[in-house]
């Protein structure tokens, strides 16, 4: 998968490219943040929906709606109420996100808490023991590494997919030839499939 590259994009092109495609999911009420560094602190809450683009993106405080946003660098360690949509080089959420996550980037880890659906594609994601999905999780990529809990189904098209951590109800991943003829999907002894694998 090729690196997302925002080189010779302004990102005020990028910030209204978001603003454009996503208005008409907004509330009335939301904030817009651009800039090379774009940071909301851990005692800032933003009422309403959070559209926001820059080199490096940090979200420590809280957004009562959904976030959208671009960056190189994005790193969600704060509460988000709603959904979080987001493109980036490399992509981190520690945090909350009350709706579902939707992610493309080079590398994404989830560390964080996700209480309905995930989305991602990437060419490495990790999700960790600490992470959680209330849902669903639907992958697309190269390196998968499944450490933490989905509430229900894993679906998805990857190169390579490790899991060692617990899925509610059914693995349904479809892969590619393995070049050097290694098995494409490891399930590890600590691993726990609810359901079908297929």
């Amino acid at each position: 998968m090729k690196k997302l590259k925002f080189n010779g994009v302004k990102k005020t092109t990028l910030l209204a490219c978001l603003a454009i495609l996503l208005l008409p999911l907004a509330a009335s009420a939301y904030s817009v943040k651009q800039g090379n560094s774009v940071y909301v602190p851990k005692d800032e809450v933003i009422e309403g929906n959070l559209y926001a683009a820059g080199s490096n993106l940090t979200i420590d405080g809280k957004v009562t709606g959904d976030v959208f946003c671009a960056g190189q660098t994005i790193n969600i360690t704060g509460q988000v109420d709603g959904d979080v949509i987001c493109g980036g080089q490399s992509i981190n959420v520690s945090g909350k996100v009350g709706g579902s996550l939707r992610l493309a980037g080079s590398s994404i880890n989830l560390n964080g808490q996700v209480a309905r659906n995930a989305m991602i594609f990437s060419n490495s994601f990790t999700a960790s023991a600490s992470s959680t999905i209330g849902w669903d999780l639907t992958a697309y990529g190269n390196n998968f590494n499944l450490q933490g809990q989905i509430g229900r189904d894993l679906y998805g098209q990857l190169s390579r997919a490790a899991v060692s951590g617990q899925i509610g109800k059914n693995l349904r991943l479809k892969f590619g030839a393995p070049a050097d003829g290694a098995s494409p999907l490891v399930i590890a002894s600590t691993a726990k499939i609810n359901g079908d694998v297929n």
